[in-house]
């Protein structure tokens, strides 16, 4: 999304709106009225301002925890990520693993980790609290989208119980 705000972004700086339908269609159905520049300033900061929010909640990701999204890419020539001598060890024995590449196949990433925990500790709690506002974000999304199918179900099946 951040992509995509930034490209739009590039587009009004360059006067291409083809990428606002509904603008574009507005324009042109009002006698092929132009983007008045104070307009188009205001688009623009509002672009500017959802990116900065959204790099508020999901950062820029670095290398530094690339080895969180998959354990098992880990390049043979250190330096992995800044993590201490052992708990690079420990994360090259993780990446060898044949049974947890199977099993890291299979599973979401979050759950990987969190069974880790006992054989893994610092590198299961960093991966977990690297994770967390992703899974949080999910939750907050998932209930939302449970909250609007039962707000659009219920009014129907009154409607319906009405029609009897």
């Amino acid at each position: 999304m951040i992509k995509k705000l930034l490209f739009w972004d590039s587009c009004l700086k360059r006067n291409v709106i083809d990428c606002f339908p509904t603008l574009q269609e507005f324009l042109a159905t009002n006698y092929n009225m132009l983007l008045h520049e104070s307009v188009k300033a205001d688009i623009m900061e509002h672009l500017q301002q959802l990116t900065k929010q959204l790099r508020k909640y999901f950062p820029k990701m670095d290398n530094a925890n690339s080895w969180i999204c998959n354990p098992f890419k880990v390049p043979e020539s250190l330096p992995v990520p800044p993590l201490p001598v052992h708990e690079q060890e420990k994360l090259l024995d993780l990446s060898c693993d044949s049974g947890l590449k199977l099993e890291f196949a299979c599973k979401p990433l979050a759950d990987f980790w969190v069974q880790r925990m006992k054989d893994y500790p610092y590198l299961s709690k960093r991966a977990v609290k690297f994770l967390m506002p992703f899974s949080t974000t999910y939750f907050c999304e998932t209930g939302f989208s449970a909250l609007m199918a039962i707000e659009t179900k219920y009014p129907q099946r009154l409607n319906a119980e009405n029609d009897l």
